[in-house]
């Protein structure tokens, strides 16, 4: 990571610190990946004694490092939704860093620009996913004439990590938009309306992509009911991803 992506790491966790302190204290420390995705013992709900583990992922993309605030909106529902409050975890790890990869068993990657990874980065991302991880891809619309340039590239790295995996795009009737809110369709904010899709390797979700900016609605550029939409779709991203 070159010294201009280092500072960007650093303010964006400066500006997530501002709004995270005193939360953070309580964040839980690493552990191996497969212990946070199993259902806590005693308890239906698949998340809710869990700490919430989220990472921002690291790329040279443009805009990776956007809007941390949005991110923790969705956190905090996350750890206040139905139940006690919850420790999280929130981070920017980098894919050629395999062990703070696997601190964050869920991944968020955010971005304008296509992507580039270096050899050890997509073989870490390949075992992080292969070994029971799971990513949420989102675009950061630049531009209406090429709005989708992240989803695409991203959609082109992960065929290649995985080539047996099977794509398949999500319709209302999925569990995705029942297994926590109930909601009738992808909330879509800005850029292309590819419909969202998710990657299945080894018959388990590894990765959902969007096209829809969904990240810009948390922060609450679109309207309210858009931003509630859109974090309660989030939600249950987070919940469908973190069972076993």
């Amino acid at each position: 990571m070159d010294k201009q992506a280092d500072f960007s790491r650093r303010g964006f966790l400066g500006a997530a610190l501002v709004s995270a302190l005193g939360a953070a204290a309580a964040a839980a420390e690493g552990k191996p990946i497969l212990p946070d995705l199993a259902t806590p013992k005693g308890r239906e709900d698949s998340v809710a004694a869990a700490p919430v583990r989220w990472g921002r992922l690291q790329t040279d993309a443009a805009g990776w490092c956007a809007a941390p605030q949005a991110d923790l909106a969705v956190i905090q529902r996350l750890c206040q939704d139905d139940g006690p409050a919850r420790p999280f975890d929130f981070g920017t790890p980098a894919a050629d860093d395999l062990d703070h990869l696997r601190r964050y068993p869920f991944l968020f990657a955010h971005g304008q620009t296509a992507p580039n990874f270096s050899a050890q980065a997509r073989a870490n991302l390949r075992e992080h996913l292969a070994r029971g991880g799971f990513l949420f891809v989102d675009d950061c619309v630049l531009s209406q004439e090429q709005p989708d340039v992240f989803y695409r590239a991203m959609r082109g790295h992960l065929r290649e990590l995985l080539p047996g995996g099977v794509e398949q795009p999500l319709s209302a009737g999925h569990e995705l938009f029942r297994c926590r809110y109930e909601l009738t369709q992808w909330p879509h904010f800005r850029g292309a309306g590819h419909a969202p899709t998710a990657l299945y390797h080894n018959g388990r979700m590894v990765a959902i992509f969007s096209a829809g900016d969904l990240h810009c609605a948390w922060a609450g550029y679109g309207d309210d009911h858009l931003q509630e939409q859109a974090i309660r779709m989030m939600v249950n991203i987070y919940t469908l991803a973190s069972r076993p």
